[in-house]
């Protein structure tokens, strides 16, 4: 397999298990206000917080990505999603629902933006519209898994059981760390990067550096926006989705206080269909 299709390969599974996980909150999020006898303000803040999280990881991430390499910084910010998501299903608490979520969010917010650079360094610049529609795919590939997952999960395992699914990632982590080699823009980036700082200390006036600096800070500044417009872009979809998965309460007349898992579990169903 060429180079740039494995970049899309990588950049679509990782947007697909952060669609998966969007979805897994929506059905979930009736049985945790239910399980731990909480109002559906405080359930809300999930979905705040893993935000919180993107925000956040987007940022660190995409420094990181830059300045130690796309694939490594790629393959940690999936095992860190994985073990935040895995770490859900052992929350004793509301509290410990948060911090995990945080956790997650912080990976999830890093992977995009890197799946995407990738893909945009791999391809050229007259087929990245299309590599970047085929990566977009993946979230849609993720609603569809979660609500397979849920349908047969949820009954049988309860909410928990459901986020466990989230340490699968970390298996897919190991083979893209092992078949996708670096960037190749990124390598030449690094290997230009100490000439150009040499030229820039001995002639600070000299055009070349200037524009060197300028190209630098504009690839640069080009894959963190990718993260920001992610963030923006989970801000809405994460709340819109766990609003779906909490009003069914109060449209099926359930109280969320008392409400068995098997009631919250099928007025999901009903809502959703």
């Amino acid at each position: 397999m060429k180079y740039r299709n494995k970049t899309v390969v990588a950049s679509v599974t990782g947007l697909t298990l952060e669609g998966m996980d969007i979805m897994f909150i929506s059905f979930a999020m009736s049985l945790i206000v239910a399980d731990f006898h909480i109002n559906l303000t405080t359930g809300g803040l999930i979905s705040s917080i893993t935000n919180i999280g993107m925000l956040v990881g987007g940022m660190i991430f995409g420094v990181l990505a830059d300045r130690f390499g796309r694939v490594k910084v790629f393959t940690y910010t999936i095992f860190l999603f994985a073990i935040g998501t895995a770490l859900t299903g052992f929350a004793s608490s509301i509290e410990q629902v948060y911090v995990f979520r945080f956790i997650a969010g912080l990976g999830a917010g890093g992977e995009y933006g890197i799946g995407m650079a990738l893909v945009a360094e791999a391809w050229p610049k007259n087929k990245q519209g299309r590599a970047s529609s085929y990566v977009s795919v993946g979230a849609q590939f993720g609603v569809i898994i979660a609500a397979v997952l849920s349908a047969v999960l949820i009954p049988l395992f309860g909410w928990r059981g459901l986020f466990f699914v989230g340490l699968l990632p970390v298996i897919f982590a190991y083979f893209v760390r092992r078949n996708l080699k670096e960037s190749p823009a990124w390598v030449a980036a690094q290997k230009q990067q100490p000439s150009i700082q040499q030229k820039r200390q001995a002639d600070p006036t000299d055009q070349f550096t200037k524009s060197g600096a300028y190209h630098d800070w504009t690839r640069h500044d080009g894959h963190r926006a990718n993260c920001g417009i992610q963030w923006a872009d989970d801000l809405v979809a994460y709340h819109v989705a766990a609003i779906a998965g909490t009003l069914c309460i109060q449209f099926r007349h359930l109280d969320n206080q008392h409400c068995s898992r098997h009631d919250c579990w099928n007025a999901d169903i009903r809502t959703f269909h």
